[in-house]
């Protein structure tokens, strides 16, 4: 089928757009619509990586500023495999640079002020205005025809914040984070891409193309950013000013967006303190080279715990920091570090305080994983795709650590970081509790919203909410090989983020030390709630499933007659597809009360018999000591017992 409906758009996926495609994914035509007369195109990811989903909900209704419009998105049946394609706006010209690493267009200033600078600050704003930020602000980012008319920036909801965006446009914290590992933005970080941006459009090429990522971190920090980037250009004053005020290192340092709209209209502007760090007097020797500036410290100290631990009982990190920096604030917050240690720490959480001190904006540093604490969710994302069972695990360590909460309450931070404490406690919970839909899993579907279900029983299929969660198992029940049960713990763990915290009591029915009986019911019914919630209506195939999965349930039942019918009833109910009617015929309180009560009522009946025998039995043993009236009440006796015993058998076949 080459046409295909995400909306109110016609998708061609027979006419490829090899100018629009990219690594990320192969774009497509989209037939003519009139209130776009621009011109649209499908892109169709070959990736699950997750998306932006708060900020595609936040932008649904209206244009912001140049942000290029993404309209509708579904997951589409490409082949034998579904992908999440998106439907968007055509570009009105190419970028304008395609390679940093060549000489590119340089553009004066009035029209880098009117053109660009002016046009992505109103963009910024309207995203500041909901609560949003852009997190990929570059010259590749920005498609523009000649003298920057028509100028529009690229969409940043397919895939995650800063993933496309090189070291040299991220603030230095977040250019040493791992590339999933950025986590969320702020509007001061898209004030640093845009000043970047600008720098290298008036430039009209890169000077630190020959650098590697670690060169120019290591360059950065040193130097600073700012002072390194006027120190490799000739440039206008007013262009250098522009730099200064928005690429500080320090979030504190940049121009907030009043400061730019004065500068974009021809003010002067009081450019705050750029200046790096203190440079100590003396070097410290650590993993074999040295150091004068503690945040270039902080950056190498996970790469060698062992020697951190020295570092620290020696106290030669404190004597640097007071005798060679003298920088006061830091020793007290050294000390107090060292002061609060408890006695069992290992090697890896210190080297990892102790960074966290010494560099108090940069990333979560712990036996390799650099990540920001916001973060996590995306390296999570990361270490399930590619199976990387050692990157899950130093996940969890760092989230059953106080690792979040120290950097969170760390002063630098600031309030607007307080929710990862509470994050950091609510994955710490899911984390120790056995059983489907909580562990690490659940952590990774809390903590990104935007991700796809990873269940390997998913390889080929596109889950993105509860929505599409029924019809992918219905898919899957037809397969030979699927799973014993119908919910994994990754689709258990999307499942219970997804579907609210109401359903906490039937997920830890999950729990493999629970009986067979319960956990089968349990599942049924999670499945019943997501199917009057979200649909579809009918699920044949997934109900036929679900009713094998019952024999369990069934076997609690006492009656044999009772259980014949339920098995002849849930064959009838699951071929309608329908797993409330399910769930009510095999677990509902009339029926398991019925069955119970007959089953009591059985039981006294039982006893009552055993003790009639019981009293028959005795009078038997003394027939020689009674008279003629006792042999005839024992004949009646014995009358009566015939008629018991065929009583009994009556009974003992309705069971």
């Amino acid at each position: 089928m080459s046409k295909l409906r995400i909306g109110r758009f016609t998708l061609d996926l027979t006419q490829a757009l090899p100018e629009l495609t990219t690594q990320w994914g192969d774009a497509f035509a989209v037939d003519p619509h009139p209130d776009y007369p621009g011109g649209l195109y499908a892109f169709v990811q070959n990736h699950k990586i997750p998306m932006r989903l708060d900020v595609l909900n936040a932008l649904e209704n209206g244009r912001t500023g140049i942000l290029q419009n993404v309209l509708s998105y579904d997951v589409l049946n490409s082949g034998t495999m579904q992908k999440l394609a998106f439907v968007m706006e055509r570009p009105p010209a190419p970028p304008l640079v395609s390679d940093l690493s060549k000489p590119f267009a340089s553009f004066r200033e009035d029209h880098l002020r009117q053109n660009l600078i002016r046009p992505i600050l109103d963009t910024l704003v309207s995203f500041q205005e909901r609560a949003l930020f852009h997190g990929g602000i570059s010259p590749l980012a920005i498609y523009a025809k000649h003298n920057l008319a028509d100028i529009m920036l690229r969409e940043c909801v397919t895939l995650p914040t800063g993933f496309r965006q090189p070291a040299l446009f991220e603030p230095i914290e977040r250019a040493q984070s791992r590339l999933y590992g950025k986590g969320d933005s702020m509007a001061e970080d898209d004030i640093f891409a845009l000043g970047v941006t600008v720098y290298l459009l008036a430039l009209g090429q890169n000077p630190f193309a020959g650098l590697s990522d670690e060169d120019l971190i290591r360059a950065r920090l040193e130097a600073g950013t700012a002072t390194l980037m006027i120190n490799h250009a000739k440039l206008p004053p007013t262009i250098l000013e522009f730099v200064r005020g928005t690429c500080g290192d320090l979030p504190k340092q940049r121009w907030n967006f009043g400061e730019l709209e004065n500068w974009a209209s021809g003010q002067r502007v009081q450019t705050r303190s750029t200046i790096q760090s203190v440079k100590a007097s003396r070097s410290l020797a650590f993993g074999g080279k040295e150091y004068f500036r503690p945040r270039n410290l902080a950056a190498v100290l996970a790469d060698h715990p062992d020697e951190v631990r020295k570092l620290v009982e020696s106290k030669e990190i404190i004597r640097w920091v007071q005798r060679s920096l003298g920088d006061l604030a830091l020793y007290e917050d050294i000390k107090n570090l060292i002061e609060k240690l408890p006695p069992n720490i290992s090697d890896d959480i210190l080297a990892a305080k102790l960074a966290m001190v010494l560099d108090p904006q940069g990333p979560l540093r712990y036996k390799g994983l650099n990540v920001m604490p916001s973060g996590l969710g995306g390296a999570l994302a990361q270490a399930f795709m590619d199976n990387d069972t050692a990157q899950q695990q130093k996940i969890a360590e760092v989230i059953a650590s106080d690792l979040i909460s120290n950097w969170a309450s760390l002063p630098n931070n600031g309030p607007s970081h307080a929710h990862l404490t509470k994050d950091a406690e609510l994955a710490r919970g899911y984390l120790h509790v056995a059983g489907l839909g909580f562990g690490l899993e659940r952590v990774l579907y809390e903590l990104q919203h935007g991700a796809p279900c990873y269940s390997d029983a998913f390889t080929r299929l596109y889950v993105l909410n509860l929505k599409q969660l029924l019809p992918a198992l219905d898919e899957l029940a037809a397969d030979s090989r699927r799973p014993v049960e119908a919910l994994d713990r990754h689709s258990a763990a999307f499942l219970a983020a997804r579907i609210g915290k109401g359903q906490e009591n039937l997920l830890k029915a999950l729990n493999p030390n629970k009986e067979a009986a319960l956990r089968c019911i349990a599942i049924l019914n999670l499945l019943a709630n997501v199917q009057n919630r979200y649909g579809p209506n009918s699920v044949p195939r997934l109900a036929n499933w679900l009713a094998d999965t019952l024999k369990p349930a069934l076997d609690r039942f006492h009656s044999s007659v009772l259980k014949s019918g339920l098995q002849k009833n849930l064959a009838k109910l699951a071929a309608q597809g329908d797993l409330a009617s399910l769930y009510r015929a095999i677990d509902s309180p009339e029926v398991v009360e019925g069955d119970l009560q007959g089953f009591r009522q059985a039981a006294r009946q039982y006893l009552a018999l055993q003790q009639q025998i019981q009293e028959v039995s005795i009078l038997l043993e003394n027939k020689n000591a009674v008279g003629t009236a006792v042999g005839q009440r024992l004949a009646a006796a014995l009358s009566v017992i015939l008629g018991l015993a065929a009583v009994a058998a009556a009974i003992a076949k309705a069971l």
